[in-house]
């Protein structure tokens, strides 16, 4: 069967933008929310005051959002939904989403709720500070984790990507109430926020749904300007990493500039980047076969 697919993008007055991706036929259907918060917004200016964040409060920001009213989980009630969802966090956005075939209206619900309804108490920010910890040290162990962080780290001097988005253990220990408050209030606005909508859809009763949630609620006009802190200087090591394993890895990096490409184009140009990598030391490439020949 043949699925046709039409594309809508709304704008609401409080500046949330909704992109609706209709696909006629399609049994499942799929809702993301997200907001310009990552890992790589560590500095802003607000009401002409500058900020810094703390390396990870965007990961840590993510753990809390699932905390609802009336001692509540989103996960929770999503299951009873007979919907999945999870979240997740970049460099450049954190974003929350469901999936499933049934109950979607009520579980569009569910993620406005979730996003627009936090609970910080102290108790559950100190649980989560364990599990952000214990993942941390999860990555710790794995090679290929120390492998990719230890080139980032390695080959930038000031540019964001050098730190891990989960932030260090002492950003992760240091985090406190109000830095997850000052986070949210400044990023958590609809006019920083984007929804998408997937599936075979009815556009009408989506957009009167997120319209009708926003109704009683009121946010501030606070401007906000992101400082984009750039990357400076070169960068040539070599570095061992001395581990008890079974395979040995080795990697390197090339540093590239975006040569300013936003949006769309930036896409273009990073899938442009990929496939030249891909043919270049993909398992189908010269390099790798290579290396296969000489056991490598």
């Amino acid at each position: 069967m043949e699925l046709e697919y039409d594309f809508r993008k709304y704008q609401l007055p409080n500046g949330l933008v909704i992109n609706l991706i209709n696909k006629k036929g399609f049994k499942d259907k799929y809702g993301a929310i997200f907001t310009k918060f990552g890992a790589s917004n560590l500095e802003y200016i607000k009401n002409n005051k500058k900020y810094k964040v703390k390396s990870g409060l965007s990961h840590f920001l993510e753990h809390m959002m699932f905390y609802l009213p009336n001692d509540t989980n989103a996960s929770y009630e999503f299951d009873k939904l007979g919907l999945y969802s999870n979240a997740y966090t970049d460099y450049d956005k954190t974003c929350f989403y469901f999936s499933g075939s049934n109950n979607f209206i009520d579980g569009l619900k569910l993620l406005l709720y979730t996003v627009y309804n936090p609970v910080f108490l102290k108790d559950d920010i100190e649980i989560e500070r364990k599990i952000i910890i214990e993942e941390y040290e999860m990555y710790l162990n794995s090679l290929s984790e120390k492998l990719k962080n230890t080139l980032n780290e390695h080959t930038l001097n000031t540019h964001p990507h050098k730190k891990q988005v989960i932030g260090s253990l002492k950003t992760i220990k240091s985090i406190k109430y109000r830095d997850l408050m000052e986070a949210y209030n400044t990023f958590y606005q609809p006019k920083n926020m984007e929804i998408v909508i997937v599936g075979d859809n009815d556009y009408d009763l989506i957009i009167n749904t997120i319209s009708d949630f926003f109704k009683d609620y009121n946010f501030n006009d606070n401007i906000i300007n992101n400082i984009i802190i750039k990357e400076k200087g070169n960068n040539k090591f070599r570095k061992i990493i001395k581990e008890d394993v079974n395979i040995e890895k080795i990697g390197f990096t090339i540093r590239i500039d975006n040569n300013g490409y936003k949006g769309y184009d930036l896409i273009k140009y990073e899938y442009a980047i990929n496939i030249i990598n891909e043919i270049i030391f993909g398992y189908s490439s010269v390099f790798y076969n290579t290396l296969l020949t000489n056991e490598l």
